[in-house]
């Protein structure tokens, strides 16, 4: 089969084109969606059934099924359920957060950050929200605003380590070697033994110059099981 969108190549199962994401024939929730408005149907998902009427299942219904799709690893049709319990539901910080975290997972950053947007329009202290917009940010390159979102939420929440680990890449990527160093140096305040953050602080301290520092710092997270950190020390080494 032919992706009509990109025109590679897609398995006969496959519902949505793993390269670009587009549908290729209906989905699970378009054939319910279809005999849920055939009249006559019996359902047995846990909704009233009237005779040839059948009331729309309300948006937790649609939650539910998503998270079971997101276990069974079918990301994009979670976003199909998730949509419709959003459609039902418009003012949920969380499920916009919970739709837009399932783009992230597809590698769809742009889309996340809209429901992040939209989530934190909702709830500005959904500190998840933020957290993820600035992680998606920071992967768009949008590191500026990444570190507006990783500040916001260590004004309030000062031990996330999250934010300072993120905080730091965003600082490394702009070249603010100084400001990187002190989150990452926060960061393993409170995750010592975490091994990206041992071999992120590698790679600030080796563009720092501080060659035998990072170095140790590799080390440790080479010793953790982290293969980038044994790379890198391979490649430091000429090896």
């Amino acid at each position: 089969m032919i992706c009509k969108n990109c025109n590679r190549t897609v398995k006969e199962s496959s519902i949505y084109c793993n390269y670009c994401g587009t549908k290729q024939k209906p989905s699970r929730i378009d054939i319910f969606e279809s005999n849920m408005n055939s009249t006559g149907v019996n359902f047995n998902s846990g909704f009233l059934n009237l005779g040839s009427f059948v009331e729309t299942p309300s948006w937790k219904y649609y939650v539910q099924e998503a998270i079971k799709l997101i276990r069974e690893n079918e990301p994009f049709e979670a976003i199909e359920y998730y949509s419709k319990a959003i459609s039902l539901n418009p003012d949920d910080t969380q499920l916009y957060h919970d739709r837009g975290k399932t783009y992230y997972e597809i590698g769809k950053l742009k889309e996340s950050v809209k429901d992040y947007d939209k989530s934190l329009s909702l709830d500005k202290n959904n500190f998840n929200a933020r957290i993820n917009r600035g992680i998606s940010r920071c992967q768009l390159g949008l590191f500026e605003e990444s570190i507006e979102d990783f500040s916001y939420v260590l004004s309030i929440q000062p031990d996330s380590s999250t934010c300072y680990t993120n905080r730091a890449i965003a600082y490394f990527e702009l070249e603010k070697l100084a400001l990187a160093k002190a989150d990452i140096l926060k960061a393993l305040e409170f995750e010592s033994k975490d091994p990206i953050n041992l071999y992120l602080a590698g790679e600030i301290y080796y563009r720092l110059g501080e060659k035998y520092v990072a170095v140790s710092f590799f080390e440790k997270s080479a010793e953790r099981g982290f293969s980038r950190a044994a790379n890198r020390l391979n490649k430091i080494k000429g090896l």
